[in-house]
């Protein structure tokens, strides 16, 4: 939370962020700050807590929320307000096995510290690393690798749905959808909205929530 609210005073911003805390080594923010606050900082708190947030600008306020929390919850039915819907399964991102790596030693050798593997006999092995520094411990390490097989130790099944124009839904919102193959809650990971005449639909990117994290 300090390097969000740091980046956020440099703005001149009000920030809301009821966040999960902690940790961290020095990080090298470098690039566009929408990447620094989305790639550096707040997947990194995905990463050790398993929580996913989304970032918004209300009224001059950035909300960084953790994903799920809206307590509004629209529904979409089919012969109501749901118009369409598609479903694709893909292996792409999977990760089942995460090594762990520290700091390299005189001999430019980096040892294996830990390893946290997921569904490898099912999915096979799909290896990421991830380095350690001085100021992280070995159990955040393994907290965030075990984090990274959570999310992505299985392949994903991705939804879409076209719908009639709901204006007050959001990117990071949860929803229920009942309509196709699709029963239950959903959470929004994109908006496409189409406003022309009298045509106001919309496709929403949608994934299941992670179980055990916010948006179940």
């Amino acid at each position: 939370k300090d390097v969000c609210t740091s980046l956020c005073e440099e703005w001149g911003v009000e920030l809301e962020y009821p966040y999960e805390s902690i940790t961290h080594s020095k990080l090298p923010l470098r690039g566009k700050l929408a990447d620094i606050f989305t790639a550096d900082i707040l997947d990194l708190v995905k990463d050790r807590t398993g929580v996913k947030y989304v970032m918004l600008s209300e009224k001059d306020i950035v909300k960084i929320n953790p994903v799920g929390s809206n307590t509004t919850i629209y529904h979409f039915t089919a012969g109501q307000n749901a118009i369409q819907t598609s479903s694709v399964c893909t292996m792409d991102g999977i990760v089942t096995k995460v090594i762990i790596l520290g700091k390299e030693d005189k001999e430019e050798r980096v040892p294996v510290e830990a390893t946290v593997s997921g569904d490898t006999d099912q999915y096979g092995t799909v290896q990421q690393t991830i380095n350690r520094s001085e100021n992280t411990t070995l159990a955040d390490a393994k907290k965030e690798a075990q984090s990274i097989i959570d999310e992505n130790g299985e392949p994903k099944w991705e939804y879409e749905l076209r719908a009639a124009d709901n204006p007050w839904i959001r990117k990071g919102d949860k929803v229920y959808v009942d309509a196709g193959d699709m029963s239950g809650y959903y959470i929004v990971t994109g908006i496409d909205r189409t406003i022309t005449g009298k045509k106001r639909e919309m496709i929403l990117d949608l994934e299941k929530p992670q179980e055990g994290g916010s948006g179940t």
